[in-house]
This record gives C-alpha cells, structure tokens and sequence, in this order.
C-alpha cells in the first residue's frame, strides 16, 4: 500500500487542532460551572445569613423572653395581688402586661417587676396605682444600678418620710418622680451612690427634713457635702438630723446671745432658714477668727466640743450647698435620662 505522507502530516495537525479546542472548550465548560456554584453558595449563604437574622435570632429572643414570662412570673403576680383585695382578672392582665414591658424595656425581669407590686400594695398603693408606679420604679433600680425589691423600698420610703406622699394618685406619681430623679441627680454631682442617698433619708435624715418644713432638693444638697467629706449612707443622714437638732437646740436655749450678736436660724416668720445662709451666717461671724475664738464663739452660741465637731463639717460649704440644691431642683427628668444611658452601656458589652 502506498502511503502520501504529505497527507498523513495534514491530518495528524488537524486532529491535534480538534483535540486542543476540545479541551479549550471543557475548560470553560468547567470554568463556567465553577462560577455556577460559587454564585449558588453565594446565596446559599445570603439566604442563610437572612434567616438568622429575620428567623432564627427572633426565635431565640422569643425564646429568652418566654424564659423571662414562665412560671415563676406568675407565682410572683399572684402572690403580689393577694395583699391587693379583690383585684379582676382584667386589671390582672393589664399588671401582668406592665410587668412584662418593663422587662422588655429594662434590665430587669418581669418576676422582679411582678415582685415589686407586692412591696408596692405595702407601702399603701392600691392595683392601678402600682401598676402605674412600676415604670418609675423600674427605671429607678436600672438608674442606682439595684434590684428591683430594693429600688421599691428605697424609692416609697423615702417619699413616705418626706411627707410626699399624698391621696391623690396624679400627685403621689410627681411626687415618686421627683424623690427618684433627686436621689438618681445626686450620684452624677456628688461623691456617693443613689442607694447611698436613699438610705441616708430612710435613716434620719427625711423625718427631720420633714420636721423642720425642708425640702429633698435642700436636704440632699446637705448630704452631699457630706458625701464629699466621706460621710455616707447611714452616716450621712444621722449627721443631717443632729446638724438640724443642734441648731435648734444652740438658738432655743441661747436666745439672748444669738440676740445680741444678731443671728438667728429662723426667718421673720418663724421658719427655719436656708441651710446654704444659715452655715453662711456662721461663717461670716467666724471669718477673721483664731481657731481659740471660733471655738469659743461656737460655744456662746450654744455649742459643745461634741456639736461643734458636726457644724465644723459644714464651715466652708454655703456656696456648695447652694450650688447643689440648685441642681437638684433642676434634676427632672435624671432617672430617664441615666437608665437609657445604663441599658445602651449593658447592650455594648
């Protein structure tokens, strides 16, 4: 057989040309499936991404707040309402569904806010008016950074010892309001914690307050000198009250020195002064002085070595004590303004 190797040559060329386009051809194929499957992950993994965040992550929070809402709440609802009377199933629902915002809305649970009805029906509040009260409450204790038991305590003692509480409910809400963001104003100006300022008028401090026609915004300005000296809690409102006895006392059974020097704590009728011009008052007749004759000016005026150690406290402080219950009277609005402040803290972390 003869053989045309001219022809042969062209046609082994052509088929290695064939056998190049092929695989050209398989390798775009190939190409164009792996591009296939990575836009396929792609939004597989979109997918994914937009189930977690409109599927599952509201699952799990719902989840959290069944746990928050479980048996335990409602334990703590009915043992609250059994000191309430005869409280309807509607008002009931209506309580359980405050209680339930306010865990929403703060950092704490709704078998707290369910167990702070109950401190609140103690200290006088029928249901509506609890109900009502459980918001401030809550944004007191998330405010001071406390429990919800004791934010209710601190928060209706206080105001029962200052004479704020009132009859009607309008009334008895300001006035809870205006014991709260004074008591949450203090800690942003002063050396001491809101629980601290609240124990310091539950202790002494706001009976004789009361006693004496002063204000919460006066007193606490007072306490919070005191704060500023290490004086605190306790201490602070036991130190308030005997300031304010010792006063009383010096004048009362001093009156013709306090005459002749022309001083008096007592206005033109008859109300104690300011604590802010009543310290400023001896501070001006002391000025000048030796320390032997302050002491024993102190002491004509009516005051020992052991009440001359309590108003020694407050020489130097008129102007601070003026200062502070300026902002104190200016302070609404504080218990809001720092419990948002204390949740966007919590969620960052």
């Amino acid at each position: 057989m003869a053989y045309n190797a001219g022809a042969i040559v062209t046609n082994f060329i052509a088929g290695v040309k064939d056998f190049k386009a092929g695989i050209k051809t398989t390798k775009d194929e190939l190409s164009g499936l792996a591009k296939s499957v990575s836009k396929t992950g792609t939004k597989l993994k979109s997918t994914g991404s937009a189930m977690t965040k409109y599927i599952t992550a509201p699952l799990a929070a719902i989840g959290a707040a069944a746990g928050k809402f479980g048996i335990e709440f409602e334990n703590s609802m009915t043992q609250s309402l059994s000191i309430m009377g005869d409280v309807s199933n509607e008002m009931r629902t209506q309580m359980e569904e405050t209680a339930r915002q306010v865990a929403l809305s703060t950092d704490k649970s709704a078998k707290e806010a369910a167990d702070s009805y109950y401190y609140l029906a103690s200290a006088g509040m029928d249901a509506a008016e609890a109900m009502e009260a459980l918001p401030k409450v809550a944004q007191f204790a998330t405010a001071g950074n406390f429990d919800m038991a004791t934010a209710t305590d601190l928060l209706t003692d206080a105001q029962s010892a200052l004479g704020l509480a009132a009859e009607d409910t309008a009334e008895h809400m300001e006035n809870m309001q205006r014991v709260s963001d004074v008591l949450t104003q203090a800690q942003n100006m002063a050396n001491a914690s809101t629980q601290q300022f609240s124990e310091a008028l539950t202790n002494e401090a706001a009976a004789s307050l009361k006693a004496t026609n002063k204000s919460i915004e006066e007193g606490v300005a007072v306490l919070s000198v005191f704060a500023d000296q290490g004086r605190k809690g306790s201490e602070a409102g036991n130190t308030l009250a005997r300031t304010l006895t010792y006063l009383q006392d010096a004048q009362g059974k001093n009156t013709d020195t306090w005459e002749e020097l022309n001083m008096s704590i007592y206005d033109s009728e008859g109300n104690m002064k300011n604590m802010a011009d009543i310290v400023e008052m001896l501070e001006g007749r002391m000025e000048g002085l030796s320390s032997q004759e302050q002491t024993s000016l102190l002491k004509r005026l009516g005051f020992n070595a052991e009440t001359q150690k309590t108003i020694n406290l407050l020489m130097g402080t008129s102007e601070q004590i003026r200062e502070y219950q300026t902002e104190l009277e200016n302070a609404g609005g504080a218990t809001e303004e720092i419990a948002k402040k204390q949740m966007k803290s919590m969620q960052k972390q």
